[in-house]
């Protein structure tokens, strides 16, 4: 999976709403820590909305993506206590 873009946006109450682009395909999985977010995900979506969602695991702070079996260009949305 490649990051193609990452926008973090500072909210109320110090969460923090990160929009990331991505370019990769079902099963992949990518280390949210490496992308410089810490911290308890507490939503998590994968768009364009499929049949397969994406799948965050906290025990080792990683999203895989859900979608195509194809690579494809996509955009998770996080927010980030």
């Amino acid at each position: 999976m490649k990051v193609i873009d990452k926008m973090p946006y500072q909210l109320k109450k110090g969460n923090i709403f990160v929009v990331l682009e991505v370019k990769g395909k079902k099963g992949e999985k990518m280390n949210l820590v490496e992308q410089g977010i810490k911290g308890e995900v507490i939503f998590f979506h994968e768009a364009p909305k499929t049949m397969h969602n994406c799948v965050y695991s906290s025990d080792n702070n990683t999203i895989e993506l859900g979608g195509a079996e194809m690579e494809t260009e996509r955009t998770i949305y996080l927010v980030v206590c």
